[in-house]
């Protein structure tokens, strides 16, 4: 969860000021292995703003893609993320 505000340590946890907050919410990453294909969206969005970021988001995407596809799938079995019981 985030207050789409960055954070900014000045403040406390309560505050906001100028699109800042004290919250701390948007230091963290949360990553798999399909994040990279999340450029793809980028690059649809990005023409008209920055075009030359839009087209190496493309880039990444289908390089990414064509990766992902040259091999078997990678299954996590950790926890219940895939309907089974608890791997470690």
């Amino acid at each position: 969860m985030t207050d789409n505000l960055i954070y900014d340590a000045s403040l406390d946890v309560d505050d906001s000021k100028d699109g800042r907050s004290g919250i701390s919410d948007d230091r963290w990453a949360f990553t798999s292995r399909n994040t990279p294909l999340d450029y793809g969206s980028a690059s649809r969005v990005l023409p008209g703003h920055n075009d030359n970021l839009a087209g190496q988001c493309l880039s990444i995407a289908q390089r990414v893609w064509d990766e992902e596809h040259s091999r078997e799938p990678v299954i996590f079995r950790h926890g219940n993320t895939t309907g089974g019981g608890a791997y470690i």
